[in-house]
């Protein structure tokens, strides 16, 4: 069971070439090719993984009622600490190296309890404080926002791995939806980047994109993860230099 099935059929398939011409015995040799790295994969799939010591059972969460609104701030908080928990030991059993993790869609539909205009609605309808130049309840739920992503950079700044934490050893690249809310600006999108990435990334600076095209992030994301590029996007858009402050 364990044999190569290009080896179990050797004799056959010795046989089969030996009657083909020139360009089906090429044809043929690609397909056996293709077979032979298909049990590769599958190999390598059944291999036992190697052992994490932070791998543990998360606790099981209390089941939340059926009729909870999910666009409630507090709600999506909660829902997203526990996925945020849930994500950090996968990524600590090693069952995913790749995430995506959303707090709030396009246009987000979250809203406080008790009051009828939501997120999105207040970014174009709520009037500036003169006092303080911005919208209040806008900025509330930005900070809402901002607050979730740090407990969710924590749930992964608390698993132990190796001589440091998972954190340590990620790169998670978060953007907000537009820079300026009330009318959707989408020049300066703010953007964070945390984690080491394996010490490829050094943490703590403020990078100031002066116009540059955000398509330097992506440029830079995927260099340091190895990714063999040297340039990204098109047009305008085109970025070929990396944001080389924070390359470690």
């Amino acid at each position: 069971m364990r044999q190569s099935v290009l080896s179990a059929v050797g004799e056959q398939r010795r046989a089969l070439i030996a009657r083909a011409g020139a360009a089906d015995r090429a044809r043929l040799d690609q397909y056996f090719t293709s077979v032979r790295e298909m049990e590769g994969k599958l190999a390598l799939q059944l291999q036992k993984p190697p052992p994490a010591q932070a791998c543990i059972r998360p606790v099981e969460p209390a089941v939340l009622p059926a009729n909870i609104d999910m666009t409630d701030q507090s709600v999506r908080r909660t829902n997203h600490k526990l996925m945020a928990e849930l994500l950090a030991m996968g990524l600590a059993c090693n069952q995913t190296r790749a995430f995506n993790m959303t707090f709030s869609a396009a246009a987000a539909d979250l809203h406080q309890a008790g009051e009828t205009t939501g997120y999105h609605q207040l970014t174009h309808e709520e009037l500036i404080d003169r006092a303080i130049g911005y919208q209040p309840k806008v900025d509330r739920y930005a900070i809402y926002s901002m607050e979730a992503f740090a407990e969710f950079v924590t749930a992964l700044a608390s698993v132990r791995e190796g001589a440091g934490t998972l954190l340590d050893n990620c790169m998670v690249f978060a953007h907000s939806e537009v820079s300026y809310a009330k009318n959707h600006d989408v020049s300066g999108v703010p953007v964070m980047i945390a984690g080491r990435a394996g010490g490829r990334l050094k943490p703590g600076i403020h990078v100031r994109g002066g116009g540059q095209p955000i398509t330097r992030i992506g440029l830079t994301a995927q260099q340091v993860m190895g990714v063999g590029t040297d340039s990204w996007g098109f047009d305008a858009m085109q970025a070929r230099q990396p944001v080389s402050e924070i390359l470690a």
